[in-house]
């Protein structure tokens, strides 16, 4: 946690990756919630 707030610019390259990991991750899990039912 440290990290990030002393390295902003750390924060910002990994944000959108992580942005992205979580909409994937949702995306997934609402497909297989479509899919089970």
């Amino acid at each position: 946690m440290n990290l990030l707030h002393q390295n902003p610019g750390f924060l910002a390259s990994t944000t959108p990756t992580s942005f992205d990991v979580k909409k994937v991750l949702s995306f997934t899990a609402l497909s297989r919630a479509y899919m089970t039912f």
